[in-house]
C-alpha cells in the first residue's frame, strides 16, 4: 500500500468532561498578556489567569504576538506527534478490510432536569429548581469489525470507561461531543455529582445515575444489535 505522503490525521473528542489538558502553558501565557498578568516563564495557574479575560474583569485586548507565535508552534508540534503516531500504527497494520460492512443507528437517551438559580461558578452548592427533561442523542456506527460509539454531550471519564466496559465489541470507539449538541452542559458520572466544579454546577441535569446508566445502556444496546446482524 502507498499513500504518497498523502496522510492526514484526525481526531475525536473523547469522554474528557472533567479532564483538563496537560500542557496549558502557552495557553495561559496568552490570556496573561492580555490582562497584564507577568509572563514568568514558569507554568500559571489556569483559572485565575482566564477568569479576569472571560468575565471582563479588565478591558479586552489583543494578545502579544510573542505568545500567539508560541502556541501555534505548539499546536503544530502537538500535530506532528499525532500523525508521527498515526503513521506508525498504520504502518504496523497487517489486517485490511476492503469492503467492510457498514451499519448505523441512533436513539435518544431521557433524563430529569434542573434549572439553575445561582450564578456562582464552582467552590459552593448551587441551587436548583426542576425543569424539562433533557434528550441525549446516542448512536452507533458499526465499520467491519468496529463500533463507534457517540454522544451527543460531553461526559465524563468514568461514562466513557462504562461504554467500554459494557460493549459486546472489544474494538470500540467513543466519540463525544458528536452529531448535534444536547441542552444537558457536562454530563458528570455517578460519583461525580458531589463535586463543587463549574462542570457540575453548570449541567441542565438532574444528579443521580441516570446519564451514566442509560448512555451506556443505550450505546451498549445498538452494539448488540449490530453484532446480531452480521
Amino acid at each position: 500500500m502507498s499513500t504518497d505522503d498523502t496522510f492526514i490525521a484526525i481526531f475525536s473528542q473523547q469522554a474528557a468532561g472533567d479532564v483538563n489538558p496537560l500542557l496549558r502553558w502557552t495557553g495561559t501565557n496568552n490570556l496573561a498578556s492580555q490582562n497584564s498578568i507577568p509572563v514568568t516563564g514558569f507554568e500559571l495557574t489556569h483559572e485565575p489567569v482566564e477568569e479576569a479575560v472571560r468575565d471582563a474583569y479588565v478591558p479586552f485586548s489583543k494578545p502579544d504576538q510573542h505568545y500567539i507565535r508560541q502556541l501555534f508552534d505548539e499546536l503544530q508540534a502537538l500535530g506532528i506527534m499525532v500523525g508521527e503516531e498515526v503513521i506508525r500504527a498504520m504502518s504496523l497494520t497487517s489486517e485490511w478490510d476492503s469492503n467492510p460492512r457498514i451499519w448505523s443507528k441512533q436513539q435518544n437517551v431521557t433524563c430529569p432536569g434542573r434549572l439553575r438559580l445561582d450564578s456562582a461558578r464552582e467552590g459552593v452548592q448551587g441551587t436548583y429548581t426542576s425543569g424539562p427533561d433533557i434528550d441525549i442523542l446516542t448512536g452507533v456506527v458499526g465499520l467491519g469489525d468496529i463500533a463507534v460509539a457517540w454522544v451527543g454531550c460531553e461526559i465524563f471519564m468514568r461514562i466513557g470507561w462504562r461504554i467500554k466496559d459494557d460493549s459486546s465489541m472489544n474494538k470500540t470507539m467513543l466519540v463525544a461531543m458528536s452529531n448535534g449538541q444536547s441542552s444537558s452542559g457536562y454530563v458528570p458520572d455517578t460519583l461525580s455529582w458531589d463535586h463543587e466544579t463549574f462542570q457540575v454546577l453548570g449541567s441542565k441535569l438532574m444528579p443521580g445515575s441516570c446519564a451514566e446508566t442509560n448512555i451506556s445502556a443505550s450505546l451498549s444496546s445498538m452494539i448488540s444489535q449490530y453484532v446480531d446482524t452480521k
